[in-house]
């Protein structure tokens, strides 16, 4: 297994790291990568996809660990570790002075080693739904969705309109007036048309089957036929 002491920057090819300790520079270890120890990192370390670390201890500046990785313990952190995608952590010890963040993974910087290309998946199909709207009924796709506005309230009545219809209300109201203003006493059918000599009035059937005034009980001495 490989040592890496004091590290000033290269990009390593080997699988198999024993430790990685005092690294002042950039290193890049492979994907599929097995490491026992990581150590006083104050330089930069990559960790690539699907690796496995036993242990990081004492980082100052920064790890990254990328998708598909396991890390059994992080201890001492005072640097940033940044995990992409799905990484495992196991026990975190003494790490409030430092940051461990977590980021989504990058499909397009998924290493290609040992044929891991991430692949991202289809996209989900488009899912239909059924509306009804103010003319017809149809079927469109979810995202096209409309929602129906609603009905047009009638319009509102305007002064005019108002006044009108009050008038015309008022109108019916006298004709009715007149109407029962101009009805026979008697039968309350006919009209009133005829005066008695004594100045009341009545219909004209009426006031032919009655001897005396409805009202005054006078005798009738007269009767005159009105044209209103």
């Amino acid at each position: 297994m490989a040592t890496y002491y004091n590290n000033l920057g290269n990009r390593t090819t080997v699988r198999d790291i024993k430790a990685i300790d005092n690294n002042v520079g950039s290193l890049s270890t492979p994907a599929n990568s097995n490491i026992l120890t990581i150590s006083n990192n104050v330089g930069k370390i990559k960790v690539l996809e699907d690796s496995r670390v036993q242990l990081i201890e004492n980082n100052v500046r920064k790890i990254e660990v990328h998708d598909g990785s396991k890390i059994s313990k992080i201890t001492n952190n005072v640097g940033r570790i940044i995990l992409y995608g799905v990484v495992e952590v196991g026990r975190v010890e003494n790490c409030s002075l430092g940051k461990i963040i977590r980021r989504e993974a990058n499909p397009a910087t998924r290493s290609a080693n040992n044929g891991n290309v991430h692949v991202p998946p289809p996209p989900a199909p488009a899912v239909t739904t059924a509306y009804r709207d103010n003319s017809s009924s149809a079927t469109r796709p979810t995202n096209n969705l409309v929602v129906p506005l609603p009905r047009p309230l009638p319009p509102a009545l305007t002064t005019a309109t108002a006044t009108q219809k009050s008038s015309n209300s008022s109108e019916e109201l006298e004709s009715v007036g007149d109407l029962e203003a101009n009805e026979c006493p008697i039968c309350l059918s006919n009209r009133r048309n005829t005066a008695l000599g004594c100045g009341h009035l009545c219909c004209s059937r009426c006031a032919g089957e009655i001897g005396t005034c409805h009202i005054c009980r006078e005798p009738i001495t007269a009767r005159i036929k009105l044209y209103l």
